[in-house]
């Protein structure tokens, strides 16, 4: 038998042949053939060189990576296809188109078994032992190269069966470029598909798109494929197969989100438009059973390396079938295990990573500030405070020292609560500040505003002109009343030395107000009445003459100056200087106006009268200050307590009642029918028709109609669904005159005001 030969192809390895003499010269033959035909570039594109990952590249692709999810790689970089840069490969399918230096396995049964490997030479032959020779095989599928041995084969065999196997393919030449580790030309085997060139070239950078791969043919024709399809769901739709002479191009990803937590196969996914959060869940494999759906979040990079986070709920239902939140380049996607998530705290201000937080159990001041990266040298640590929302709503403004947290002082570790803020200000900007206000001769002077201009140039930093006849010095370490009195001058001589006032800002964020005897703190500097002054600290020295005419001010008015909590509730109050033909409207101005949250048509005035019985006289804000009618305006008495309460502490009934208007919510009597009768039922009013508008429930609520009359007439209570502060009732009329009409009209514009006060 010969013996088997050895041919080195020069491109794509050895060859093993047995063959009859006769094919050893063209296996010499081939092996003077120059190496192989290299991958042409196509028409337009300049010839290949290999291309390198750019520095500047990485560098942005290492910052936007610290962005997203944090400690998360590319997932499809740990997916590698079959290893080795060897072009072995055999095939059987009918359907392969045999071309030159494909080697064949043929196998003839039948009385004298036969086998023969043999190579498809360059010019398309395939040479069997000398009686049958060559016969061309090139360009045409392995199952009709078959029927030609087979014919070739029937001139010298009888009885016998033919089976061709192509044992190795072909090599072919493609090109990789873009984001691939080793870019450049490629030896690769017939059949290769696009995911294999990439693995060949290195496999893809960081920064590399496998869902948008460009591919041009070296036969003409350009297309671009999706591999994650075939990376994660085992589809060959987006994975062809590759031709000698194509081009693989790889481009940057435009869109990176992370996801983490309790889910299978946690990493960072190439996101294309139009995808959803759904979508990233099933290439991340699914959640675990661990994972608490409800509770996930994203995570966004805003800028100045803060972040906000998201609330997505991912569970599917009939309710809420997709998930509205689009993921953005660089959102991280957080499925907490069940039971972990406590909710999220934000911290801002001189720290090192400013942002929102998930919060975890047991959470305290130093853990915040650690996930936060410390403070920054500038920060005011003993200056810090937190907002915090409580549960009736109300906001709290506690200050805390970040400083003693930091060093271990457990009192000053304070615990933090879920949806707190954390502010951490900038020393640079806290020079304290404390200020005078009122009798004091620096600001009895009548200085115009280029005299205290002209006075703060001469003191330097020492003073500051405010408004309202306000002097602020800077605070000085020891500083006490005394000595903020000296600066301003001394107390004038109409001033009411033992009625004077110091406000602060207290530990809860509210302001607080302390009675000062200034001839205490003059006579004894430095005694029990001589208070030591905080940052912020303002001390109000009243006329004599001011205490003579006063009036009280309360409620949703902007400038009250004092505020006091009274049973849980935080209430607005304050004095103000009543001045010869003051008016509300003048009230209003000093006190810079109502808050957002102003029940405008219902404040009133309290006033005792000469028999001392209270009288409650009705003031319309909204006809005074939006309207400008004159006609809304009343003028004040010493003593007079105006209020302004707010919408959600007011119920308001319209329609067919004998005074329409604006009543106090009262706990104890919330109901329909209490409402009404504060109202007065007018003679012509449907207890049948009577319509609830409930203050919570949107602005595009229908009325809910309740039968008042099965709850009067019949003694059906239960028929009665109660009210709610800022609910409005509206009472029908069995008959509507023409004056009435206007009238009801007139309720519907105020019952449209009301409701737009609430959104």
């Amino acid at each position: 038998m010969t013996p088997a030969i050895t041919p080195q192809h020069p491109s794509f390895g050895p060859v093993r042949w047995r063959m009859a003499p006769r094919l050893i010269l063209l296996a010499a033959l081939a092996a003077l053939l120059p190496s192989g035909v290299r991958a042409q570039d196509p028409p337009g594109r300049p010839a290949s060189a290999p291309i390198s990952w750019g520095s500047e590249q990485n560098d942005a692709w290492d910052s936007a990576a610290r962005r997203t999810g944090a400690g998360l790689g590319r997932v499809e970089m740990g997916l590698t296809a079959a290893g080795g840069v060897s072009t072995y490969r055999s095939v059987s399918g009918d359907a392969y188109v045999v071309g030159p230096y494909d080697e064949l396995e043929v196998s003839l049964n039948g009385l004298k078994p036969e086998k023969w490997d043999v190579l498809v030479s360059p010019q398309g032959t395939v040479t069997l032992p000398p009686l049958v020779g060559a016969v061309p095989c090139s360009g045409i599928r392995l199952a009709e190269v078959r029927d030609r041995l087979t014919a070739a084969c029937a001139r010298y065999y009888r009885n016998f069966r033919l089976e061709v196997v192509v044992t190795r393919l072909r090599g072919i030449e493609v090109t990789v470029a873009g984001q691939v580790v080793s870019p450049g030309p490629r030896p690769a085997a017939g059949l290769t598909r696009v995911w294999e060139a990439i693995q060949r070239g290195g496999g893809i950078t960081p920064a590399g798109s496998v869902r948008s791969v460009r591919i041009t043919r070296r036969a003409g024709g350009e297309e671009s494929v999706d591999l994650y399809p075939f990376l994660f769901f085992g589809r060959e739709e987006g994975n062809v197969v590759l031709e000698s002479g194509d081009h693989v191009y790889v481009p940057v990803a435009k869109r990176v989100v992370g996801i983490t937590g309790e889910v299978r196969r946690p990493g960072l996914y190439e996101f294309k438009e139009g995808e959803s959060l759904a979508d990233l869940l099933a290439l991340s494999g699914g959640p675990t059973a661990e994972a608490a759906l409800e509770k996930a979040y994203l995570e966004r990079p805003l800028t100045d390396q803060q972040r906000d986070i998201i609330r997505v709920d991912l569970r599917r239902s009939a309710d809420a079938p997709s998930f509205p939140v689009e993921p953005k380049d660089g959102d991280t996607l957080v499925v907490p295990a069940i039971g972990s998530f406590l909710g999220q705290v934000t911290i801002n201000g001189e720290v090192r990573k400013p942002g929102t937080y998930e919060r975890k159990e047991n959470m305290r001041l130093r853990d915040l500030l650690d996930l936060a990266g410390g403070c920054k040298a500038s920060a005011a640590l003993s200056r810090a405070y937190i907002q915090r929302v409580s549960g009736d709503e109300k906001l709290q403004l506690l200050y805390v020292n970040a400083g003693g947290a930091l060093r271990g002082d457990r009192d000053a570790n304070v615990p933090i609560q879920e949806g707190d803020l954390v502010h951490v200000p900038d020393i640079r900007r806290l020079a304290g500040v404390v200020a005078v206000r009122g009798e004091v001769k620096l600001t009895a002077a009548g200085l115009t505003p280029v005299e205290t201009t002209r006075l703060e140039t001469r003191a330097g930093t020492d003073v500051r002109a405010g408004g309202n006849n306000e002097l602020r010095f800077v605070l000085a370490d020891g500083m006490r009343v005394s000595d903020l009195l000296r600066l301003a001058g001394g107390p004038t001589a109409s001033a009411a030395l033992n009625r004077a006032r110091l406000v602060r800002i207290g530990d809860g964020g509210q302001k607080e107000a302390a009675d000062v005897d200034l001839a205490l703190v003059v006579g004894q500097p430095g005694g029990p009445a001589d208070l030591a002054l905080r940052d912020g600290d303002l001390l109000q020295v009243p006329s004599i003459a001011v205490l003579q005419n006063t009036v009280n001010v309360v409620g949703e008015v902007v400038g009250t100056g004092i505020f006091e909590t009274a049973g849980g509730m935080v209430k607005r109050r304050g004095v103000y200087e009543l001045k010869e033909g003051d008016t509300v409207r003048d009230l209003v101005m000093a006190v810079d106006g109502v808050t957002a949250n102003a029940a405008r048509r219902a404040a009133r005035i309290e006033r005792r009268g000469p028999d001392g019985r209270l009288q409650r006289i009705p003031v319309d804000l909204y006809r005074l200050l939006v309207e400008h009618d004159e006609s809304a305006n009343v003028s004040l008495q010493n003593g007079d307590e105006f209020i302004v309460p707010a919408i959600s502490d007011m119920v308001y009934v319209l329609g067919a009642v004998n005074a329409p208007g604006a009543y106090e919510f009262r706990e104890g009597t919330n109901t329909v029918l209490s409402a009404i009768t504060r109202a007065g039922l007018s003679p012509k009013a449907r207890l049948d028709q009577v319509y609830l508008m409930r203050a919570d429930a949107g602005p595009d609520q229908k009325p809910v109609k309740v039968d008042m009359s099965a709850v009067v007439r019949h003694g059906k209570i239960e028929k009665d669904p109660g009210v709610h502060p800022g609910d409005i009732v509206y009472v029908k009329s069995k008959l509507i005159t023409f004056a009435e009409m206007t009238q009801t009209l007139a309720n519907v514009s105020l019952l449209r005001f009301y409701w737009e006060s609430f959104r």
